[in-house]
């Protein structure tokens, strides 16, 4: 109640596993009652029939962790069939009407399997891929060996930007899949060179959607609310706690202007003309595009 008394547009219900609640159907029915929008974050492994139908009447979205092709998605899992129940899942909600796409969390092992990652999008029925850069919480903060490095990133992110400007191209005048890239604001300036190196400029219409997306920090368009009440600007940030999910009213709006910038980016020109918002502890950290030469 107090969510929908502030006017919060949507909910998303994460994990952990989110449906392994055993009063996940009721959290369901109570937010549907109140009008607020569910996104759900699962790793599809353990829906029924049952509850798949209940989240197609009830749920706007569903993402889907997927972690690259069978071997990969198990190994990572740690469990030997997971990665057939989660593709199973995604065809199931989608058959039965409801919104479905796939979330990729961007580790080493993922950078190796692009192509694949690719293909298993192309060949099922969704709305949308997600690509989240790698941050070092939670098991991440814990195995060293999870993270790329800089340089092997941004080429990664560069292919997935060429991948979505291919199916886009191959869509043209129907439902292209939506591919979006999440943690990290120089992705901007990774799509605007890549649509630079094509034309003579980006379009007019996608600098300002860029310049819009810049002024976005922390606290003002996404709040994480953790199991025990606690708010913070997003799920990755647990060390600054913005307090308890009861102030909501005087939590929303609270942004991280205040926050240092890093120093690299002070001067940099891509922050200058609003592409790019990277500031040290935002959604994403410091800007990665910089740190190997690019330029305007």
């Amino acid at each position: 109640r107090l969510l929908a008394a502030n006017s919060v547009p949507a909910l998303l219900l994460s994990g952990g596993e989110p449906t392994l609640h055993e009063d996940f159907s009721g959290y369901l029915r109570a937010c549907a009652e109140l009008g607020l929008k569910i996104t759900v974050s699962t790793n599809g492994a353990s829906l029924d029939d049952a509850r798949a139908s209940e989240m197609a009447d009830l749920v706007s979205y569903v993402g889907i962790s997927v972690d690259g092709p069978r071997d990969v998605h198990d190994s990572f899992r740690g469990k030997t069939g997971s990665f057939d129940a989660s593709l199973r899942s995604a065809r199931l909600l989608a058959s039965l009407g409801c919104r479905v796409g796939l979330r990729v969390t961007m580790a080493l092992p993922q950078t190796d399997h692009l192509d694949e990652i690719f293909r298993i999008a192309e060949s099922l029925p969704l709305s949308r891929i997600c690509f989240y850069h790698f941050m070092s919480s939670g098991r991440g903060a814990l195995d060293a060996s999870l993270a790329p490095g800089k340089l092997t990133e941004d080429a990664a992110f560069r292919r997935v930007i060429d991948w979505a400007d291919e199916i886009g191209r191959r869509a043209a005048g129907t439902d292209a899949l939506e591919v979006l890239t999440v943690g990290d604001s120089s992705d901007s300036v990774r799509v605007y060179e890549h649509m630079t190196s094509r034309s003579a400029g980006a379009p007019e219409g996608t600098l300002r959607l860029m310049s819009a997306a810049s002024g976005r920090i922390g606290g003002t368009g996404i709040l994480s609310v953790r199991w025990d009440g606690i708010v913070y600007q997003n799920q990755f940030l647990w060390d600054r706690p913005m307090g308890n999910w009861r102030d909501m009213a005087l939590i929303a709006g609270t942004s991280d202007a205040g926050a240092a910038i890093a120093e690299e980016c002070v001067s940099c020109l891509w922050r200058e003309r609003k592409i790019c918002s990277s500031r040290v502890g935002g959604f994403g950290g410091s800007c990665h595009v910089r740190e190997h030469g690019s330029e305007i």
